[in-house]
């Protein structure tokens, strides 16, 4: 479906948005018809409402390639959607990372050149960690599915949907493909020269993740493995005695 065609047609659109407005709750995130119609439509190709609704969070399993660094990375990335965690595992020849945000609170644990590190997140540290939890790419679809009423979403051009919370600041915006999928995604007031372009998506199950995302430096994850859960997620928040005992766990 042509997104920027479609919805130069008044009439049928207009007409959509209207069924669309009559089918959802009372209580629902603000939006006019044109916005709301591209992001029930964008819900509905990534999986659909009743799906994304019983999510819990995510678990990422993926290749990522990192800007200044010569070597590949293992990259493991979990995400609570509910409340705000986040816990992110960085292995390879060059790097040998963990880090957690939960809460109030978060640390960085490094294993590198024979030494171990460990820093506690400052308050700044943790208000820009809350802040890409925030905006992560699926709790965004999450909170829409949700119909969270803190949440405002607007049409920006024809293909621009941005996602902010009602009295507060941008929090997430997509670039919408032909499809009505996100083709590109950025996090609060990023540009969209800054923001990362999906080069190819996977559905899992009934959904529809990107696969492949490349950022503007030339940094980019090739996605191996995702688990939705549907149930609530543990939070592991203590720092391990080791690194080496830290591995991907697909339960």
């Amino acid at each position: 479906m042509n997104m920027n065609r479609d919805f130069r047609r008044a009439p049928i659109g207009l007409s959509l948005a209207a069924m669309l407005l009559c089918s959802v709750p009372a209580v629902a995130y603000e939006a006019d018809p044109a916005a709301r119609a591209a992001a029930e439509h964008m819900l509905e190709v990534a999986g659909g409402r009743a799906n994304w609704r019983g999510v819990y969070g995510i678990r990422i399993l993926s290749i990522n390639y990192f800007a200044q660094v010569d070597l590949p990375a293992w990259f493991e990335f979990e995400i609570d959607f509910r409340s705000p965690y986040v816990r992110t595992r960085i292995a390879s020849e060059q790097m040998n990372r963990l880090r957690v945000f939960d809460g109030d609170r978060g640390w960085g644990l490094k294993e590198e050149n024979g030494a171990r590190q460990l820093t506690p997140y400052d308050a700044s540290r943790v208000a820009q960690e809350k802040a890409l939890w925030d905006g992560a790419f699926s709790r965004a679809l999450y909170r829409i599915a949700s119909e969270d009423p803190t949440l405002r979403v607007s049409l920006s051009g024809t293909n621009r949907l941005e996602v902010s919370d009602i009295g507060g600041g941008l929090v997430t915006w997509y670039k919408l493909g032909d499809n009505g999928f996100p083709a590109q995604f950025g996090i609060g007031d990023t540009s969209e020269a800054d923001g990362t372009r999906f080069d190819k998506t996977f559905r899992f199950g009934p959904y529809l993740l990107p696969a492949i995302g490349i950022a503007r430096d030339g940094s980019r994850f090739e996605t191996i493995f995702a688990q939705v859960l549907t149930s609530p997620m543990p939070h592991r928040s203590d720092a391990p005695a080791s690194l080496d005992s830290i591995g991907w766990k697909m339960k």
